[in-house]
């Protein structure tokens, strides 16, 4: 169970806009802020061989854990995490509730190789 006093990072989550870049379809778009920052731990995954195996290629995984609410259920594989501290990016690879009780979140995100985490 994750004790509310350890979650001392800020994050928050953007989804990718809509734009038509090319004309041929192809929509790219800038990421843009969902909702406000919220209160998050971020933990390094230690361990296991698929763990293993992506520090290897240069990879680091972490879990970050927040509060669930109305707006963190709407996070999914395709947004971004950002540390508001450290200007990290991570990529959400997973989401679960681990609890079963909408208490807390917790994510599997890669931090991304151009950024600071």
């Amino acid at each position: 169970m994750t004790d509310p006093g350890r979650m001392r990072e800020r994050v928050r989550f953007e989804r990718r806009g809509d734009i038509e870049n090319d004309g041929h379809g192809t929509v790219i778009g800038d990421f843009e802020p969902m909702f406000g920052s919220v209160a998050a731990k971020i933990t390094p995954r230690l361990g296991g061989e698929t763990v293993i195996s992506s520090r290897l290629q240069g990879v680091q995984p972490f879990t970050v854990t927040v509060r669930s609410s109305s707006d963190t259920r709407c996070v999914d594989a395709t947004c971004r995490c950002v540390n508001e501290r450290t200007g990290a990016i991570y990529d959400i690879r997973a989401i679960s509730n681990p609890d079963q009780k909408n208490k807390f979140l917790d994510m599997l995100v890669e931090a991304k190789q151009d950024s600071g985490g």
